[in-house]
């Protein structure tokens, strides 16, 4: 005989955090356009980013990035251009202010699963890190961008270095918790992000 489960009405089945003891996961952080997350990696050809973001800006606002100049090698998702190697291109719908799953694989982006750019194969290595919420342009934090963020995988190739989860740390700062590392990173610009807390 099989065993039935039962659950009492009005009970609520949620499932366990895989943050430590202490943080609270958020369903996102919002930023409102002077925060920024140093995720500590040096993009290069083989980086791969998997994330779900959502935003209604509209100019050189820049999701993630690193480069050395607009002209040189970079790797970096704006909210309507792309820059891959030493080359760009532009991409649409991102910026509507609903949620979007962008996967930039090496040089192929996609959106919600279907394929929208694929630009030129390239080989290059970046000195500056990779940030969250704008663009490193040789060290110099620009084009920050007011956008909600709900998760960020970060690979090298086929290994992932980053699994970002947003939370609020056992200080009370709003964050990303990386699973990988198992770590805090905190807002390294100005002011404060916010968040909503998951269902």
């Amino acid at each position: 005989m099989g065993h039935c489960l039962f659950m009492r009405k009005g009970s609520i089945h949620k499932k366990p955090s895989l943050l430590p003891s202490g943080y609270t996961e958020l369903a996102y952080i919002q930023s409102s356009g002077t925060q920024y997350i140093d995720t500590g990696l040096k993009p290069n050809q083989n980086m791969r980013v998997v994330v779900k973001l959502s935003t209604s800006e509209t100019g050189s606002y820049t999701m993630f990035g690193a480069d050395l100049s607009w002209t040189d090698d970079g790797f970096a998702l704006g909210v309507g251009f792309t820059h891959y190697g030493k080359e760009t291109g532009t991409i649409s719908g991102l910026n509507n202010g609903s949620p979007h799953e962008v996967d930039f694989n090496k040089n192929i982006i996609s959106m919600d699963g279907s394929t929208v750019l694929t630009m030129g194969a390239s080989t290059f290595s970046i000195p500056y890190n990779l940030v969250l919420f704008a663009n490193n342009r040789a060290g110099g934090i620009q084009e920050k961008a007011t956008m909600a963020l709900y998760y960020c995988m970060i690979f090298d190739g086929g290994t992932l270095l980053r699994d970002y989860i947003p939370c609020i740390n056992a200080s009370g700062a709003v964050g990303l918790y990386d699973l990988v590392g198992r770590q805090f990173y905190g807002n390294a610009g100005t002011g404060a992000f916010t968040g909503s807390e998951a269902a």
